[in-house]
């Protein structure tokens, strides 16, 4: 508690200053990484996972499991991730059913 205490209070003397020091192939590095990234994504997930098991299964039950292959590919932040997200789909859906 001592140091943070120490750093806020350099900072209010302005002896410390915070300096973002970013490159400058930064932004066209995010730009390229964000379109590749997704784009490859979509093609993989949508393009060839779902269409492959739609020829199979039902719509809906490709997207399901296709959904769950994402999720599973992106995760990252636990089991709590997971809860969280179940919980804003119910209400997502409870906002969709009250709307008919």
């Amino acid at each position: 508690m001592a140091i943070p205490a120490l750093l806020l209070f350099a900072m209010a003397l302005g002896g410390l200053a915070i300096e973002l020091h970013l490159p400058q192939w930064l932004p066209a590095f995010m730009l390229a990484n964000i379109f590749f990234v997704s784009l490859a994504e979509e093609a993989l997930f949508r393009g060839a996972i779902q269409q492959s098991l739609s020829r199979y299964l039902s719509p809906y039950l490709a997207l399901f499991i296709t959904a769950i292959l994402f999720g599973l590919v992106h995760f990252a932040g636990g089991i709590l991730l997971i809860i969280f997200r179940l919980i804003g789909r119910y209400y997502l859906w409870l906002s969709v059913d009250v709307e008919r």
